[in-house]
């Protein structure tokens, strides 16, 4: 490893977003709700990566890291702009960055969980829905289904393009059955740089799974179920990603770069959508835009869907399941 990693160049760039840091704006701020970094921000992230260069003891994988952390929201043009700055203990894992496997979700989540600082409940603890702490008995959930090899991506292709995954279940029974992922999913990890969709997906799933042994998953009230499940993928995001930057910035991102597919831009926007709502406490506007409807009870196997809209869709065409 060289010390000097970096070419004279560095300290110009650094200067630049500092010189610019105090005047942060957005092209198209609709695209990024969320707030933007204040010049103290950047200028703590341009120090860390500064001292990561200097150190010959810091690997390449945390400089580029840092420098990520500095320079991945700005994009060249007549001044810098700065999209949504995130900070690296926010969002960044090295270890499960490209990780496309099911079977290493749970210790993603775990550590998820545990790098937000939630911990998990008292035994024998009864846990409300509006504490951060079920998040653990989601994953519980989810551990269960993988132990029992009931997870698994969809190898038949028979999920649509605009579902994550499913979760399917004998209701007459209260029997779950297992939960299946979109094979586009694999892809998605390595287009939003780190398996938030996917993970965010499990644990809306298990949430199914978890509403279901309360007794309250059912194939009629559809929007009920949904906005249970919403409401914890919502706080697991808020978890992984506190202030939303990093989703904001990858959602700018794609849907500025020509010729992605539609399926990836629908992954970033639907999780931006998902903190939209729930910032505005509107579950149920969110599942209403998604095209959630409720039906007649069937009995028999059904299935509640993580749906997201994709590019020129309204959320709920050529649906597979609820």
């Amino acid at each position: 490893m060289t010390e000097n990693r970096f070419p004279i160049v560095f300290s110009s760039l650094i200067a630049a977003v500092l010189t610019a840091s105090p005047v942060l704006y957005a092209e198209d701020a609709s695209s990024i709700p969320f707030e933007y970094a204040p010049a103290a921000e950047m200028e703590t992230a341009a120090l860390e990566l500064k001292d990561s260069v200097a150190d010959s003891d810091v690997s390449d994988g945390q400089v580029h890291r840092d420098a990520l952390n500095l320079f991945s929201g700005a994009v060249s043009g007549d001044r810098m702009v700065v999209a949504s700055y995130r900070t690296k203990t926010e969002w960044f894992d090295s270890d499960a960055s490209f990780d496309t496997s099911l079977t290493n979700q749970p210790d993603q989540i775990r550590r998820i969980l545990r790098k937000a600082k939630i911990a998990p409940p008292q035994p024998g603890q009864q846990v409300s829905r509006d504490d951060p702490s079920i998040l653990w008995e989601i994953l519980a959930k989810y551990e269960e289904m993988m132990t029992a090899g009931t997870v698994s991506y969809d190898g038949a292709g028979k999920l649509s393009k605009n579902q994550l995954g499913v979760f399917e279940y004998q209701e007459k029974d209260r029997k779950s059955i297992g939960i299946t992922f979109n094979q586009h999913m694999k892809g998605a990890v390595h287009m939003l740089s780190a398996p938030v969709g996917s993970l965010a997906t499990a644990m809306h799933e298990a949430a199914h799974r978890y509403f279901l042994d309360q007794g309250e998953l059912n194939s009629k009230e559809v929007k009920k179920g949904e906005m249970f499940s919403f409401k914890i993928q919502n706080m697991f995001l808020q978890a992984w990603d506190p202030r939303g930057y990093y989703l904001a910035t990858v959602n700018w991102v794609l849907n500025n770069k020509v010729g992605t597919d539609p399926f990836y831009k629908g992954v970033a926007g639907h999780m931006m959508d998902v903190r939209r709502y729930a910032q505005k406490k509107d579950l149920k506007g969110l599942v209403d835009y998604l095209g959630y409807e409720d039906k007649a009870a069937s009995g028999g196997e059904s299935t509640h869907a993580n749906r997201i809209r994709c590019q020129h869709d309204h959320g709920h065409e050529h649906a597979h399941g609820s």
